[in-house]
């Protein structure tokens, strides 16, 4: 696959991220008890994930053509490391305000559940039975 082909492709995945609705449902299929789970996904989250991805893939593919630069004289490879430059810096910014936010908004809201009510983080306490009980009962059976 050619350079070219593979930021087409990216492109196509970044721009379906940027037009999805703002809170995706994802579905689980499973052969188990539950047969099919949906979990709500904000699209910040899904945008973030993309990008980075991307952006990873696109800094290995640098480092490749650099080392092949390095060695070898072709000049079709600084036309891709070229490419791939410019395509790195089209690429969205990854919106981190946003993201830390939402998981500060959750860990208050989890924190509520647990110090509001905390009989909800502790285990309830085993009850304690007298050795004349499980004797009692021991017998009847």
């Amino acid at each position: 696959m050619e350079v070219r082909e593979l930021l087409k492709v990216y492109a196509k995945v970044l721009k379906f991220s940027e037009t999805s609705p703002k809170l995706i449902c994802l579905s689980f299929k499973r052969n188990h008890v539950f047969k099919v789970i949906k979990v709500p996904f904000l699209s910040v989250i899904l945008t973030y994930l993309l990008t980075f991805h991307v952006n990873r893939v696109i800094e290995s593919l640098k480092k490749i053509y650099y080392s092949r630069i390095s060695i070898s004289e072709e000049k079709s490879y600084e036309e891709s490391l070229k490419v791939i430059e410019s395509y790195q810096k089209s690429l969205p910014r990854i919106p981190y305000k946003l993201i830390i936010f939402i998981y500060l908004v959750t860990i208050f809201i989890i924190a509520q559940f647990i110090f509001v009510n905390p009989n909800l983080a502790k285990p309830e306490p085993k009850r304690k039975t007298s050795t004349f009980k499980k004797l009692r009962f021991s017998k009847m059976l």
